[in-house]
This record gives C-alpha cells, structure tokens and sequence, in this order.
C-alpha cells in the first residue's frame, strides 16, 4: 500500500478550520488523541484521503474521521467511508506506527437545517450504518472503549463539548421598590410589569 505525504487539499472554510488547531485541539487532541489530517492512500485502485485519522494510544484506538459541509450523497458517503474504515488500519501501521486493536469511525457533518432535514429523510440508512449519535459521540470520544459509528453535527462555532444557548433573550425584570418608596407613595402598590419576554 502507498500512502502519501499528509497534506490540507479542502478549500471549503469550514472544513479546513476543522483541520486546524482550534478545532481540532479541543475535540480531539484534548481529549488524549494524537491527529494526523488529510492522510492519503493508495491501495489497488483504491485512492482517497482520511480526512482526519487519529489514535488513542491508552486504548489502542484508532479513528477515522470523515468532514462534510453537506450531505448531498449519502449512499456514496457511506461507500467511500466503508472503504476508508477497511483500509485505516493498514494505514496507520505502515505511516506511524500505530496498531490498534479498535476502530471507530465518525461522520461529522456542518450543523444546519437542511442537512439535518436530509439526515431525518434518510434516517433508516443512516441508522443503520453509523447508530451512535453526538452525544454518545462525545462520551466516546472521552472515553473509548470498542469502536464506534458515529454521526456528529457540529456547527462552527462548536468545539466539541460546550453547549451554546440558542433561546431567546434572557428576561429582565425591573427592579422593585424598596419599602420606604412604597411607604412615602401615595399610590396604591402595583406589581411591576416584566420585561424582555422573548416572542415565540
């Protein structure tokens, strides 16, 4: 098997942030993985990249990453993924070293509502073929033990395990008066409307 150089090929932003330090410190590399990207194979008219292959040295596991922007073909995903996922290990042997005793394998794909609206048509498939989910993907990631098939949506800004707030805006209520300004009130006391009700 030839396996060239690692090199970033990805012109898509997103992506290429993914490959970068960032991105791939805090949901990879902190979590006790080392990261190779973009690592090229060659195998008997087999020719593709991992996007992203990393190794758990505690555990011997071995994970292969899949990025996409959009999941315009799933069934050829899930193709060239399979493919990816037979051949990683002979990969990660003869380029670093590495023998793993475990494999996982992770579709992570851009968050957004028409992937997320495409992922639900094909959700049988994808069921199927890559079970686990963004949570028990975090969780494993963590803490590997086994493989996994996974489908991760992450967004941009996302660095893997903080959760951002996506409500509405906080509310904000006035201040009420203190007893010596109900007390010097020749008004009747009436409670204070509350503001910044988020519209639904």
């Amino acid at each position: 098997m030839k396996c060239a150089g690692e090199a970033a090929t990805s012109s898509d932003s997103w992506t290429r942030d993914m490959h970068h330090s960032p991105a791939r410190s805090s949901v990879l590399a902190d979590r006790g993985w080392q990261v190779r990207v973009e690592v090229s194979y060659s195998h008997f008219g087999e020719r593709g990249a991992i996007d992203i292959l990393a190794w758990h040295a505690t555990s011997r596991t071995l994970l292969v990453v899949e990025l996409k922007t959009e999941l315009t073909s799933i069934e050829s995903t899930l193709r060239k993924l399979d493919e990816k996922e037979r051949l990683a290990t002979s990969v990660a042997r003869e380029r670093f070293g590495w023998r793993p005793v475990a494999v996982g394998v992770m579709l992570i794909v851009r968050e957004g509502p028409t992937d997320r609206a495409r992922a639900r048509r094909a959700e049988v498939l994808l069921a199927a073929a890559l079970p686990s989910r963004s949570v028990a993907a975090r969780a494993w990631l963590r803490q590997p033990s086994g493989g996994i098939r996974g489908l991760w949506f992450l967004s941009p800004t996302d660095r893997g395990g903080s959760k951002r707030r996506t409500g509405g805006p906080d509310r904000v209520r006035r201040p009420g008066r203190t007893a010596v300004e109900r007390g010097n009130s020749s008004r009747p006391a009436r409670s204070e409307p509350r503001l910044g009700r988020p519209f639904v």
